[in-house]
C-alpha cells in the first residue's frame, strides 16, 4: 500500500512539476507561478514563466527573456495591459485547446488567451517554446505532423527577435506591430509605435502616439534599396540589408508578395543573442549580448534634440542624432557620406588648421558646383527626353484615332459627320494599350482565362500590374464584319457614360491585333442566370425588377440623355453583364447607330441583329428607329419575366414564340402563368408582374407608332399610372436560323449570329 501511495505521488510529481529543461506544455500540465515553473526552449537560449518588473512591484507578468544573461532581458510579454496581483496564477491549455492565463488552477474565466476561435480541444493542443525565442501553439495534424494554430512572434511587444515578421499579412489582415513599453519598469502599451506601412512605397514609422508626424523613418522602399539603412543586397521584391559595418549585427530580409508585406531578422551564427527593441523612450536600438557580461548597442532612431554622450558599456559602434528636419540614415559601405554635426569647442585647432581647413574647402566648393551643374544637364535631358516620348505617344495615338475614323463603316462615319453633336472626331478621349501589357495581362491569352466567344471574337479576362481587373475582347483575324464593328463600338462607346453601360477603358491595335479593353464584370452576362435552371433561383422578383428598370435607364440615355443619339440594334440578354452587385450593364456597340438630333428613322441595306429580338419593319424592310430598340427590351423583358427563351419555341414549337405564348395567357386572364416557376409565389407580388407584363406586350406591337418611348417605359415601370391595353401582336413567320447567305439585294445577314433574314413582301 505504501508503495502504491508512494508511487502515484512520483507520478503526479512528474507530470506536474517541471524543470528548467521543458520545453513543451500539453493539455494536462500548467505552469504555476507560486512553484516559479518555467518553459526553457530545448537550446536553452530563452524561457517562459511569470515575472516581475522591479522588486518593489506587485505586479506579475507572464513572458519570455534570454535564458543564459544574468540580467534578466524581457524579449515578450503575453499580458502586458493586464497585470496579475498575486503569486497563485497558472499557465496552461484551456478546454477549448486555448493558452491562457488563469488567476489559480481552479479559475475558468482566462486573464489572457491566444484567443483562437476554433475548438481544438480534441486535436491535441500543444504549447511548444521553441529555440527561437517563439510560443508556439500547434495541434495534431495526421499521424506524424502538427499544424501551427498560433504563435507569440504574431504579436510582438517592444522587441524583434531573428524570424520574427514586422508587417502586414494581407490574407488575414493581422498587422505586426512593436509598440513601446510605458515606462523602464511597467510593459504596458507605451507611448510609441514601429510600423512597416505598405502604402504606396513600403517604409518604416516609428511614431509617438496622438501624433501624425513620425519621429525617425527608413525607407521609402524603391524596389531597389530601403533608404535610411545600410547596403542592400537585393532582387525586386526581397531584400536583405547587411549591417557588416555595425560588426555583423544581423541582417533584414524584406518580402513583399500578394500574401504578405513584411521585415524579418537574420543574424550570422556567431553564438551571439541578438534583439532589436524599442525602449518606452522612443530610441530604436540593435542589441546583441556575448558570453556572460558584454553588451554592445547600435543606436538607430532617436528623438530630435537629445545628445549622444556616450554609448552603454563596451563595444559601442555608433549612434545617430538628427538636429531640425529629419533626414535618412547615411550609412552605406559603397562610397556615400556620412555627415556628423558636433560643437565647433570640440574641434579646437589652431590658424594652421584654419589655414589648412580653408585649402579643403575650395576643392570642395569647386566639386559642389561642378555637381550642382552636373544635376542641372541631367534634368534639362530627362525633361527634353519625357516631351519627346509624350509627343510621340500624341502623334502615335492620333495615327490610331485616324486610322479607325477613316476605315471606318461607311454609315457610321456619315453619322459621325453629321450628327448634331458630334462634329469634333478628334476629340475622342480614349486610352490606347500595348500589346505587351495586354499579353501580361491574360498570361499570354491563356485558355484559362478565356470568358467566352462571339463573333467579333473571343474574351479573356486580364489583370493589369496594378490589380485592376479587365475583360478584353479580341478580335478574330479571320473575322471580316468585325472589323468595322470594332470601329463603330470604339468611336461609340468612347463618348458614353452611364452607370447601366459598360465602360470602354480604351483599346489595343498593333499591326493584326485589334482589341476592346472593358470594366470586367464577374456576373457575366444575363443569361448566365435566367437561362440556367441550378443559377436562375439565385435572381428573385426583385432583383430582377431592378435589372428591368436599370436596361430601361440605361436605353433612355442612349435615345434621349446621352451627347448623342444612338440606337443599340442589338439588345438581348447576353449583351446584358451582370456587375458584382447584379447591376445591369448594357454592352456591345458593334452594330449600334447615331441619329441626327431630329432624325426619327432610317434605312439601311445590311440588317444586322439576333433572331427573335428584331422588330418586324427591320427584319423586313431595313427600318430602325428608336421604337426598334424598344421592341428588342420588350422580347427581353417578357425572357427575364419567363425564363425562357424567345427563340427556344421557335425549335420547340412550330410557327410559335414567346410573344404569342404570352398573349395567349394574358387574354385568357392567365398571365401570372408565365413568371418563372423557380420564383416562390410568396415573393412574387402580382400586381407588379402583371403590370410588367402589360409594358412588355406594348413594347413588342407590330406597329412601332403603337409601341411607347423608353422614357414612357421607365415611368410605367416606376409609377402607378394607368397602362393602355396592347393590341394582338402579329405572329410572324421566320425562316431557319441554320440559313447563312452574304449581303445582297433583297437579302439582308445578320453580322452577330450569321442569321440570314430574307423579304417575305408584302404582309
Amino acid at each position: 500500500m505504501d508503495s502504491t501511495f508512494s508511487f502515484s505521488w512520483f507520478t503526479i510529481f512528474l507530470l506536474f512539476h517541471f524543470s528548467d529543461s521543458i520545453d513543451t506544455l500539453t493539455s494536462t500540465q500548467f505552469l504555476s507561478d507560486a512553484k516559479n515553473e518555467t518553459l526553457v526552449s530545448s537550446n536553452r537560449d530563452f524561457t517562459l514563466g511569470f515575472f516581475t518588473t522591479s522588486n518593489t512591484s506587485s505586479k506579475r507578468y507572464l513572458g519570455i527573456w534570454f535564458n543564459k544573461i544574468p540580467v534578466k532581458r524581457i524579449v515578450w510579454v503575453a499580458n502586458r495591459n493586464d497585470p496579475i496581483v498575486t503569486k497563485d496564477a497558472v499557465f496552461k491549455v484551456n478546454t477549448d485547446g486555448n493558452i491562457v492565463i488563469l488567476s489559480d488552477k481552479s479559475a475558468t474565466k482566462p486573464l489572457w488567451s491566444s484567443n483562437i476561435s476554433d475548438n481544438i480541444s480534441t486535436m491535441n493542443p500543444t504549447a511548444k517554446l521553441l529555440d527561437s525565442g517563439n510560443l508556439e501553439l500547434t495541434v495534431a495534424e495526421g499521424s506524424n505532423s502538427r499544424k501551427w494554430m498560433w504563435q507569440s512572434f504574431d504579436y510582438p511587444t517592444d522587441t524583434i527577435l531573428p524570424g520574427m515578421k514586422l508587417g502586414l499579412d494581407r490574407k488575414t489582415g493581422l498587422n505586426r506591430v512593436m509598440t513601446s513599453w510605458k515606462s523602464e519598469d511597467n510593459p504596458a502599451e507605451g507611448e510609441y509605435t514601429m510600423t512597416l506601412e505598405a502604402e504606396g512605397l513600403p517604409q518604416f514609422f516609428l511614431r509617438q502616439k496622438n501624433s501624425d508626424t513620425p519621429i525617425w523613418r527608413a525607407g521609402p522602399w524603391n524596389g531597389v534599396i530601403l533608404s535610411g539603412v545600410a547596403k542592400l543586397a537585393t532582387s525586386l521584391k526581397t531584400a536583405v540589408v547587411d549591417f557588416s559595418q555595425f560588426g555583423s549585427l544581423f541582417n533584414f530580409t524584406y518580402v513583399d508578395n500578394k500574401d504578405e508585406v513584411y521585415m524579418t531578422l537574420t543574424f550570422p551564427s556567431s553564438g551571439r543573442f541578438r534583439k532589436y527593441v524599442m525602449d518606452f523612450k522612443g530610441l530604436a536600438q540593435q542589441s546583441f549580448y556575448h558570453g556572460m557580461n558584454a553588451n554592445q548597442i547600435i543606436y538607430i532612431a532617436r528623438k530630435k534634440g537629445k545628445i549622444c554622450s556616450h554609448v552603454e558599456k563596451v563595444g559601442g559602434k555608433g549612434c545617430y542624432v538628427w538636429e531640425g528636419e529629419l533626414n535618412d540614415i547615411k550609412a552605406y559601405q559603397d562610397g556615400q557620406d556620412f555627415y556628423l554635426r558636433v560643437h565647433s569647442v570640440e574641434l579646437g585647432g589652431s590658424k594652421k588648421s584654419s589655414r589648412t581647413s580653408l585649402n579643403k574647402r575650395i576643392p570642395a566648393v569647386v566639386i559642389v558646383l561642378i555637381a550642382i551643374f552636373g544635376v542641372i544637364l541631367l534634368l534639362s535631358c530627362l525633361y527634353a527626353c519625357r516631351k519627346h516620348t509624350l509627343r510621340k505617344g500624341q502623334r502615335q495615338s492620333q495615327r490610331y484615332r485616324d486610322m479607325m475614323l477613316a476605315g471606318s463603316d461607311a454609315e457610321t462615319i456619315n453619322d459621325f459627320t453629321t450628327a448634331d453633336n458630334f462634329t469634333d472626331n478628334s476629340n475622342i478621349d480614349l486610352t490606347f494599350f500595348d500589346l505587351e501589357t495586354i499579353v501580361r495581362a491574360t498570361d499570354n491569352f491563356s485558355p484559362t482565362k478565356r470568358l467566352g466567344q462571339g463573333s467579333f471574337g473571343p474574351v479573356f479576362k486580364g489583370e493589369l500590374s496594378d490589380g485592376h481587373e479587365i475583360a478584353v475582347k479580341r478580335l478574330l483575324r479571320t473575322s471580316g464584319q468585325g472589323i468595322s464593328e470594332f470601329k463603330n463600338e470604339v468611336l461609340l462607346i468612347a463618348k458614353l457614360q452611364h452607370r447601366n453601360l459598360v465602360r470602354l477603358l480604351g483599346c489595343c491595335i498593333d499591326e493584326e491585333e485589334k482589341m476592346l479593353i472593358y470594366e470586367y464584370m464577374p456576373n457575366k452576362s444575363l443569361d448566365y442566370f435566367i437561362f440556367d435552371e441550378s443559377k436562375k433561383s439565385m435572381l428573385n422578383w426583385r432583383k430582377r425588377h431592378e435589372i428591368i428598370v436599370g436596361i430601361a435607364r440605361g436605353i433612355l440615355y442612349l435615345h434621349q440623355d446621352s451627347r448623342l443619339k444612338i440606337i443599340h440594334r442589338d439588345l438581348k440578354v447576353s449583351n446584358i453583364l451582370l456587375d458584382k452587385e447584379l447591376n445591369p450593364k448594357i454592352s456591345d456597340f458593334g452594330t449600334a447607330r447615331i441619329f441626327g438630333g431630329n432624325q426619327v428613322e432610317a434605312n439601311t441595306c445590311r440588317v444586322v441583329g439576333t433572331f427573335g429580338y428584331m422588330s418586324p419593319e427591320y427584319a423586313l424592310d431595313g427600318y430602325f428607329s428608336e421604337k426598334s430598340d424598344v421592341y428588342s427590351f420588350g422580347v427581353l423583358l417578357l425572357e427575364i419575366i419567363s425564363g425562357k427563351k424567345n427563340n427556344r419555341y421557335f425549335e420547340d414549337i412550330p410557327n410559335s414564340s414567346l410573344i404569342k405564348h404570352v398573349w395567349q395567357s394574358w387574354s385568357n386572364g392567365r398571365a401570372l402563368e408565365i413568371a418563372d416557376a423557380s420564383i416562390p409565389d410568396e415573393f412574387l407580388p402580382a400586381h407588379e408582374v402583371l403590370r410588367c407584363i402589360q409594358v412588355g406586350l406594348l413594347c413588342v406591337q407590330d406597329n412601332a407608332a403603337d409601341r411607347p418611348t423608353m422614357s414612357t417605359i421607365v415611368f410605367m415601370l416606376s409609377n402607378e399610372t394607368t397602362l393602355p391595353s396592347p393590341k394582338q401582336p402579329m405572329v410572324a413567320v421566320y425562316r431557319s436560323a441554320d440559313n447563312t447567305a452574304t449581303t445582297s439585294t433583297g437579302t439582308r445577314s445578320s453580322s452577330v449570329n450569321g442569321i440570314t433574314i430574307t423579304d417575305l413582301g408584302a404582309r
